[in-house]
């Protein structure tokens, strides 16, 4: 029987998970465009990873026993897209990883005001954090309402400060065509649906519980954004914003150069982990059950040792060595990565369970048939192509 806390807990895990390092970064990429083009752009973005984590929701309740994405591959799309699910997923989680794990020991080093050698400050992190990935689902959703409750808190106090300085005029400036140019890091800030194998079997395959999960604790996020690029947009003049992103910093930074507020500062430097921390839980843990799924690690006491090691010990020697590579990970998890595992990637699953295998029943189907699956399908292809043009360069504002 699901108690409430579980289902409470399962949508702040999925809100905690979409807003990390992304949000952060936001801003910084949208400003730009401006505030009104970047919320029709996040409005779009929201009803797309809503509807493909819903595609993966029926793909898990079609699936017999506990699952991950590599294995929904491989019966779906054969070794082609079994391979292709492995190359594309460890490259986008350990990039999110990476930025999440950067961010979080930045945090700490202006929290001990540079005081920690690198290193050290790595080992408080692996205190921190991996014995909580070590312990698995119920260890997350415990230290995440936490985490939520200090990101809600310090995010509402944030804003309270910060609303007596916004210039309501700078909201006005825009030009939609350069609100597109967010769109990698938009796709990574609601990207949630690395989670939803684990909470599939976590929410005991209870379908209209874990589908409100997923529209709820997915929208959370939505909203929290538009209060969010307002306060940055309103507060912090164009070409600060572009000087954080030149210097490869996070949206926080600009405050301490233009208000010079202490206590807005460390209230955003606390916004800003909490933000992080959320983030890094929802990450690890569907990476954690991706790497066990896909490595056939049993999750006993020692198989769980392997993976926390597999999975951390990357990020924070990159993290180490490169303290400033916050955006760039992002960057790179972002735009084809993300479109490509969270968007493209459950809409030929789907596909190919309906209209290949003939598995067109089950518990639970979305709705919209071969319609729905084709323009889903075109949007994920316009924003890959969109990017890809973008990045190298074929194609100019």
């Amino acid at each position: 029987m699901l108690k409430h806390r579980h289902i409470i807990g399962s949508i702040l895990l999925v809100a905690g998970t979409s807003i990390g390092g992304g949000m952060l970064a936001l801003p910084i990429l949208t400003s730009l465009g401006g505030f009104f083009p970047s919320i029709i752009i996040y409005l779009i973005t929201w009803i797309f990873m809503a509807a493909t984590g819903l595609l993966y929701l029926e793909m898990c309740i079609w699936m017999d026993k506990e699952t991950n994405l590599v294995s929904l591959a491989r019966k779906t799309l054969g070794p082609f897209g079994y391979y292709f699910t492995w190359v594309i997923y460890l490259f986008f989680f350990y990039c999110l990883t990476v930025a999440y794990v950067v961010g979080t020991q930045n945090f700490l080093d202006f929290f001990f005001n540079q005081a920690m050698n690198r290193w050290v400050s790595s080992g408080v992190f692996a205190l921190m954090f991996v014995p909580i990935i070590y312990l698995g689902a119920r260890a997350v959703e415990n230290v995440n309402n936490l985490f939520m409750f200090g990101l809600i808190l310090t995010y509402i106090l944030f804003v309270i400060m910060g609303v007596p300085h916004i210039q309501f005029e700078r909201l006005l400036d825009s030009n939609f065509k350069y609100a597109f140019v967010a769109f990698p890091v938009i796709f990574t800030a609601f990207g949630y649906q690395g989670v939803v194998p684990s909470l599939t079997f976590y929410l005991k395959k209870n379908v209209s519980v874990i589908r409100w999960t997923i529209l709820i604790g997915s929208f959370i996020p939505f909203i929290i954004y538009i209060f969010w690029e307002g306060l940055v947009l309103g507060i912090i003049p164009k070409s600060n914003l572009q000087e954080a992103l030149a210097l490869g910093e996070n949206a926080i930074y600009p405050f301490r150069v233009i208000l010079g507020n202490q206590r807005i500062t460390i209230m955003g430097e606390c916004f800003a982990f909490f933000a992080l921390a959320s983030s890094l839980l929802g990450v690890t843990l569907g990476l954690r059950d991706f790497l066990a799924d896909g490595l056939k690690i049993q999750k006993n006491s020692r198989g769980r040792l392997i993976l926390c090691g597999i999975i951390f010990i990357p990020p924070i020697i990159i993290s180490i060595y490169f303290p400033n590579i916050f955006l760039a990970a992002l960057g790179l998890a972002g735009g084809i990565g993300s479109a490509l595992i969270l968007g493209l990637l459950p809409i030929l699953m789907v596909w190919s369970k309906r209209y290949v295998l003939k598995e067109n029943g089950g518990e639970y189907q979305v709705m919209g048939g071969k319609p729905y699956l084709i323009i889903l399908g075109l949007f994920a292809i316009f924003e890959i192509t969109f990017v890809a043009f973008y990045s190298f360069g074929w194609l100019k504002l």
